[in-house]
């Protein structure tokens, strides 16, 4: 696969620089520090330049938050779009966090100081109640980017989820993923609004009535419409045009959650 070195700097830019003259700042080495992120996130998909947020004065359980900014490779602002890049569609209930994994370390260095920093990964145990596309085993382990920080001083998020934090304890989802690379578990690949769909934390027997398509009051319409809207765009998928090996990587790399798991 070919590598993809996407950047991240950590220093503020005025807004209105382009993006000519960020490459010309960073010619002249007028940027402090920078690192470079490994070949992983071509997996997920994530191929920006982020920038850390200027003002940073968010906070969660009274740690600072660091944001960076994505763009994504493919289009996945209809359900028939996302759902074609992804290998692994699924309704899951979120049970708990197993833990934070850290990867990508990169030194980095101002003056005479030198620290290495990692991006961190939050690592669920998932319950797959129904699998829409591809066949998961019951039980997994599904990874997010963003969490907690090495040294639990601080947090680092995606600013393109909206304030997006944790994925919720005991509640439903329809998820979007692809094989993580590092490990072969899985791991979401694009924006929440796309790949992580919300459906609350309803009674399982409601679910399990709903999936077998039995009737249900009408407060659960919008879980059951939602739900047979990815069924049906996983009929009339939108493949890109693309023969990347992204692209194929996406769709053929197997994760050990797979029924047809070979090791």
């Amino acid at each position: 696969m070919k590598n993809l070195f996407p950047i991240i700097f950590n220093k503020k830019i005025n807004k209105e620089n382009n993006y000519n003259q960020i490459i010309n700042k960073l010619n002249k080495k007028s940027i402090n520090f920078a690192y470079i992120l490994l070949p992983i996130l071509a997996y997920t998909i994530i191929i920006f330049i982020a920038f850390q947020k200027k003002e940073n004065t968010s906070y969660y359980n009274g740690l600072p938050v660091n944001y960076v900014y994505s763009s994504y490779v493919y289009d996945t602002s209809t359900p028939n779009k996302a759902v074609a890049i992804s290998k692994y569609v699924f309704i899951a209930k979120i049970n708990n966090i197993l833990r934070t994994d850290y990867f990508n370390p990169t030194e980095v260095k101002k003056f005479i100081f030198k620290k290495t920093i990692y991006h961190p990964y939050t690592v669920y145990d998932v319950d797959v109640i129904y699998n829409l596309k591809g066949e998961l085993v019951n039980d997994v382990e599904l990874t997010h980017f963003g969490g907690i920080n090495k040294d639990k001083k601080s947090y680092t998020f995606d600013a393109s989820n909206n304030g997006f934090k944790f994925l919720n304890d005991g509640e439903y989802y329809i998820v979007l993923a692809s094989t993580f690379y590092y490990n072969d578990s899985l791991i979401i690949i694009g924006p929440n609004e796309d790949s992580l769909i919300p459906l609350g934390n309803i009674d399982d027997d409601v679910m399990n009535d709903i999936l077998n398509n039995k009737e249900v009051d009408t407060k659960y319409n919008y879980i059951v419409n939602k739900i047979n809207e990815y069924k049906l765009a996983i009929k009339n998928e939108e493949l890109p045009r693309d023969n990347s090996s992204i692209l194929d990587d996406l769709l053929n790399k197997t994760s050990k959650y797979d029924v047809n798991y070979k090791n």
